[in-house]
């Protein structure tokens, strides 16, 4: 509990960025919310996996400011998200993606 504290207080003094800790389980915070990814990832983390990750984070983040911003035409409603939500929701979608890449390799060789 000590490190979350820690988290979120750095990510409150730096004006609500978003933080992601990689670790056995990645804490993701606003220093308001604070969400984890637990999705079993590979047994070893390989170099370059934070390149990963932090490419898979500005993807989600990018698709979902273009949503907002209504670059393209939706054929179905769908809840909105709040800007405040969207880096949390980026970080955790890019967490599970690259731990989930990383338990299918990790099974496979």
């Amino acid at each position: 509990k000590p490190i979350v504290e820690n988290v979120e207080k750095v990510a409150k003094e730096l004006n609500g960025v978003t933080i992601v800790l990689k670790g056995k389980q990645d804490i993701i915070t606003n220093g308001i919310s604070t969400i984890y990814c637990n999705q079993t990832g590979g047994l070893k983390r390989c170099g370059g996996q934070g390149d990963v990750l932090s490419g898979a984070i500005a993807t989600f983040l990018g698709w979902g400011i273009c949503k907002s911003q209504k670059r393209w035409i939706e054929n179905r409603s769908e809840q909105e998200i709040s800007s405040e939500e969207l880096p949390l929701l980026a970080a955790y979608s890019g967490c599970k993606v690259t731990r989930t890449a990383s338990h299918l390799t990790f099974e496979k060789h």
